[in-house]
């Protein structure tokens, strides 16, 4: 017979440090999940962590934060439809709350990975590695020869999702009223895939560090995961929508892009045999019946955004039917698409999401703003990498000066880990204090990066 997973134990409140559990007087499990995920410093950096557009120089620019909430709350909605669907009664009212719960945690932490400068940080610090780490030296030596093979991938693929589970498993410690300690439920919602498939991973979707391995596979193995959690499809999917729909929204209030370029756009995906009439025609009507609500200028633009806001709900209507229509697959571990796939939306949403690739993301005007927040990283990682590879027995003033920039937390974490390896190397102390570095520079919020950029440059040029 073929396995299943089971909701009782996919839906688990058992914690990962026993030791440090505590709740309040008739407060939920998940009360107190979110109560602290909301007043960890991580979560409450994001609303100054830049998302598509950079927060400086754009009149209308997404936080971390306004995505993170949008995805909470698009998440619950899938969860609540289907549990109208739910017509086999396959999961019961009392987990359906469950479910709902879960999600929306867990939609609120899967960004607090996120370096300063949101995305494009990420990318240029990914980057920087992949660009400097075969040239990098220690006591003569070149690091990649003193690094494991699975160190040097970790650093030339960061990622948040990988980032943002080293934050949890540092937030999973003893100290009762600094640390999260949140249910297995929530962290394997966040998790991209089982540990026993960590060996299988992909760049650039890495799904954990090796400093977080284990971490990862006490989590995923409590919970008997067979290809990853149900509810990651249903996060995952809220992200997309989130992301499409919102940097169509925000290209249109800063100018970068205008109604008629997404009709046009459609209109080629017609042609391609990518899209049908019917879905254009259904753009078009009610696109057309918006306008009528205003005569002013600027009611293409409303039309659309109230259009998006149409279609957001037939979205989320399609992907509870998609996660009620693939259950069974699903929670035996056998569905590895998204929840958009062989949906009536996905040609409409396939092509919005290019129309936001090719007219948004590579739009001259937004890559030009980016390219601000990655000269100012740059310049850190430029600073700090070389600095930080003498942490604890620095030759230079230079050296001691900007490892002492770094900050507390960083600091900790890279004592934690040494403290966690038993027959540690010169490799494994290395690759920590490179981690460091990365968990200093995630900790920055776009303005935080930008003015210690500026503050080395000054100093540096009164030492010249």
């Amino acid at each position: 017979m073929e396995r299943k997973m089971d909701w009782q134990q996919l839906l688990t409140e058992k914690r990962y440090n026993t030791s440090n559990i505590f709740y309040l007087r008739g407060e939920s499990a998940y009360n107190i999940d979110s109560m602290k995920i909301i007043k960890s410093e991580a979560f409450q950096k994001l609303p100054e962590k830049s998302h598509l557009f950079p927060i400086e120089g754009w009149d209308y620019s997404r936080s971390s934060m306004i995505h993170s909430l949008e995805v909470s709350y698009f998440s619950k909605m899938i969860v609540h439809k289907f549990a109208e669907r739910n017509m086999r009664k396959t999961v019961t009212a009392k987990e359906i709350a469950k479910m709902s719960n879960t999600v929306c945690a867990a939609a609120l932490i899967q960004e607090i990975g996120l370096p300063a400068f949101g995305y494009c940080g990420e990318a240029c610090i990914r980057g920087w590695f992949q660009e400097h780490l075969a040239t990098l030296t220690y006591e003569g030596k070149k690091l990649v020869e003193l690094l494991s093979q699975k160190q040097c991938q970790d650093l030339e693929n960061l990622n948040v999702h990988a980032q943002s589970l080293r934050i949890l498993r540092k937030l999973h410690g003893k100290a009762r009223d600094k640390k999260m300690n949140l249910t297995y439920a929530i962290l394997n919602t966040v998790l991209n895939q089982p540990a026993k498939e960590l060996a299988n991973y992909e760049a650039p979707y890495l799904s954990c560090y090796q400093s977080e391995q284990d971490f990862y596979r006490n989590v995923s193995d409590e919970v008997d995961i067979l290809s990853k959690h149900p509810l990651s499809f249903i996060v995952s999917a809220a992200s997309d929508l989130a992301y499409t729909t919102s940097a169509i929204k925000d290209g249109l209030s800063n100018g970068v892009i205008d109604s008629q370029q997404i009709v046009c756009y459609l209109q080629e995906k017609i042609d391609e045999n990518k899209l049908t009439y019917g879905q254009l025609f259904q753009y078009r009507e009610v696109l057309g019946r918006h306008k009528h609500f205003s005569t002013k200028a600027g009611q293409d633009e409303e039309a659309v955004v109230l259009w998006l806001e149409d279609i957001q709900l037939r979205f989320i209507n399609n992907l509870a039917a998609s996660f009620n229509r693939k259950y069974t697959l699903i929670m035996s571990g056998n569905y590895h698409r998204d929840l958009f796939y062989e949906t009536d939306v996905e040609p409409l949403f396939r092509g919005l999401q290019g129309f936001v690739e090719e007219s948004i993301i590579c739009q001259p005007q937004r890559q030009a703003s980016e390219l601000v927040g990655m000269a100012k990283l740059t310049d850190l990682l430029n600073r700090f990498v070389p600095a930080t590879l003498y942490y604890d027995e620095e030759r230079t003033d230079e050296q001691r000066a900007i490892n002492q920039r770094i900050s507390i937390q960083a600091k900790k974490a890279y004592r934690d880990d040494l403290e966690g390896i038993a027959d540690r190397g010169e490799g494994d102390k290395l690759y920590y204090r490179l981690l460091m570095v990365v968990d200093f520079l995630t900790e920055l919020t776009d303005r935080q990066a930008a003015s210690l950029s500026e503050e080395l440059v000054n100093l540096e040029a009164i030492n010249l």
